[in-house]
């Protein structure tokens, strides 16, 4: 019977490993005045779509708290890096998020896999998603590539 417990423990540890393994956690803060607004998650599938908003790329939609924390959580993502990107905008209910009609919103892409976790805390300026802390080494590689391509669109703007 003793056999029988240990046997039935040891199997129930083993499959609850890569529950264990497979959680990630991607939390930030936005100033306290956005309360209850929407924080889209997206899985970007195609890099050439990442400065667009697309309705197929929405795969999590959460709400800021009343100190404008949110988190997303869980399982369910790739087991390898992938390009992920956490948004927020300006739209009201009743305004389509997908079609550019918002005037004005915060984005950060970054690498991540189903085992990570990355946090979005707000900058010593209240300037939201400039700085990323991730377990991923890659999402460093994809942040300096992302400010490359803004310090070229400067440069290209003064021509």
């Amino acid at each position: 019977m003793r056999k029988v417990r240990i046997y039935s423990l040891f199997i129930a540890l083993t499959c609850s490993i890569p529950v264990v393994l497979g959680q990630y956690q991607f939390s930030g803060q936005l100033p306290d005045s956005t309360a209850g607004i929407p924080v889209y998650l997206s899985w970007i599938k195609d890099y050439r779509k990442i400065s667009g908003v697309f309705p197929d790329q929405v795969i999590r939609v959460t709400y800021t708290d009343s100190l404008g924390n949110f988190v997303f959580e869980g399982g369910g993502l790739e087991p390898i890096n992938q390009i992920y990107r956490i948004h927020t905008d300006d739209c009201d209910s009743t305004t389509n998020h997908f079609m550019e009609q918002c005037t004005s919103g915060e984005r950060v892409a970054f690498i991540a896999r189903n085992r990570d976790s990355v946090y979005l805390p707000i900058s010593g300026d209240r300037q939201v998603f400039c700085t990323v802390v991730s377990t991923n080494e890659s999402t460093g590689a994809l942040l300096k590539v992302d400010e490359a391509l803004e310090d070229l669109r400067y440069e290209l703007s003064e021509y």
